[in-house]
């Protein structure tokens, strides 16, 4: 018979009747016990050997979530938030408005130049002004 194929309880149970057949000796009870104790360690280092199978797996997972950490710690440097991209958004309208005024500014200069030279009439410069983006109502 295998021993290493039955449970635990199946052999201890065999051992009972094996003994009770007739007076065992200490010999005999030192071998069952020295036999059954090697099949529990035998047992035991399988369930090691598993063990460290899954610590492998699990220090694998671990280095994965470590590379994933460091990835989203370089994202989130990195990215422009909301708030950042409105803001240099509207700077940048503001620094466009104000170089449109000042081009404005030249050209209604311009245009009261022409006027006093009378090269365009009042209401051809008073047409010119209310045009966008920034529309004047009358002229100077």
């Amino acid at each position: 018979m295998r021993w290493r194929r039955l449970t635990i309880a199946t052999q201890i149970s065999f051992c009972y009747y094996m003994f009770m057949e007739k007076e065992p000796t200490i010999k005999d009870v030192l071998e069952a016990v020295n036999e059954l104790s090697s099949n529990i360690d035998g047992r035991f280092s399988r369930v090691d050997e598993r063990f460290e199978k899954i610590d492998d797996r699990f220090e694998k997972i671990d280095g994965r979530f470590e590379k994933i950490d460091r990835e989203i710690g370089w994202i989130k440097s990195n990215m422009v938030t909301k708030d950042h991209f409105d803001d240099r958004l509207a700077d940048l309208k503001g620094d466009l408005i104000v170089m449109m005024r000042k081009e404005d500014a030249k050209f209604v200069a311009l245009l009261e130049l022409l006027r006093r030279k009378e090269m365009i009439s009042v209401p051809e410069a008073e047409a010119i002004l209310s045009m966008e983006p920034f529309p004047k109502l009358f002229i100077k």
